[in-house]
């Protein structure tokens, strides 16, 4: 089977004499080879993130095994690992009504030859079916709802869950997450986005720090924003868009590490968009 490698990131120097120096995070190296300089020099050009077996086979001929293994032991390139997804359905979960008829009415006329789409109420924690993939919005939010609903699929042999919600008038989604998979939560991810946000200048409250004082009068209370339903349709196109990505056909897809772990906030007034790869809280229970 060929294999995928993820080009690491790296610094490119050219020498007067041709030769090249890479450093990279496991170190420094210097390659007289022709071939692997103009490879090398190419990625730097282009930016480019992985590259296929096939290719360097092309490139390097009986020579590619030892390419393979001088680029990985010092740190260029990294072998893709690929995780198996099996979706046979779908539950909508968000306490916005417009949202939940743009995502019910795309979902079914797209999916339901392949998939059973059904629709959840936020209150009601019934267990996970196997292989079922919740898709969530919340606006307004609430940090003990959240937990509960990370807490339904860290009870689920095997679910996904695709978490977003609204946070000091930004859009959020969270990374996807599956508990055999044991990488970050919604937990995480707001435990971060909350530490972060507590940090101001001394003379004036944060965002956080207001709502913090809000969660010690009433835990249950909900923190939200007015949508217009321009908003509310961005954000179902996000989301849409997302599950296509990750899913494919929502049949057995292969997934790349980085792609399960990248998470997303849009801006609500200009509508731009970032992306980061989301790591675990170190306060949070979802590895221990």
């Amino acid at each position: 089977m060929t294999s995928n490698y993820r080009i690491n990131r790296f610094l490119c120097h050219s020498l007067q004499n041709g030769d090249v120096v890479v450093q990279t995070a496991n170190g420094v190296m210097k390659i007289h080879d022709k071939d692997l300089i103009d490879l090398i020099q190419s990625w730097d050009r282009t930016g480019k993130k992985e590259i296929s077996e096939s290719v360097l086979e092309q490139i390097f001929k009986e020579e590619k095994e030892e390419v393979i293994g001088f680029l990985a032991s010092n740190g260029l390139i990294r072998t893709v690992k690929e995780k198996m997804l099996r979706i046979d359905s779908v539950t909508i979960m968000t306490n916005d009504d417009f949202l939940r008829s743009i995502l019910m009415n795309t979902l079914v006329e797209d999916f339901q030859e392949n998939l059973a789409i059904t629709s959840l109420s936020v209150d009601d924690m019934q267990p996970c079916e196997e292989n079922e993939l919740s898709l969530v919005f919340l606006n307004p939010y609430n940090k003990s709802l959240g937990k509960r609903i990370r807490d339904r699929h860290m009870e689920s042999s095997n679910s996904y869950l695709l978490m977003s919600y609204i946070y000091n008038n930004k859009f959020y989604m969270d990374s996807l997450y599956n508990r055999n998979w044991v990488n970050p939560c919604h937990c995480c991810h707001i435990g971060h986005i909350e530490s972060h946000m507590r940090i101001g200048s001394a003379d004036n409250l944060t965002y956080q720090q207001v709502i913090d004082m809000l969660y010690s009068l009433e835990e249950d209370i909900k923190i939200g924003v007015p949508l217009t339903n321009s908003q509310r349709v961005i954000i179902a196109s996000c989301l849409i868009k997302r599950m296509r990505l990750l899913f494919h056909d929502f049949t057995y897809s292969k997934i790349h590490h980085e792609d399960i772990n990248r998470a997303m906030v849009m801006k609500l007034d200009n509508f731009k968009i970032y992306e980061d790869t989301s790591i675990h809280w170190e306060l949070c229970d979802c590895y221990e």
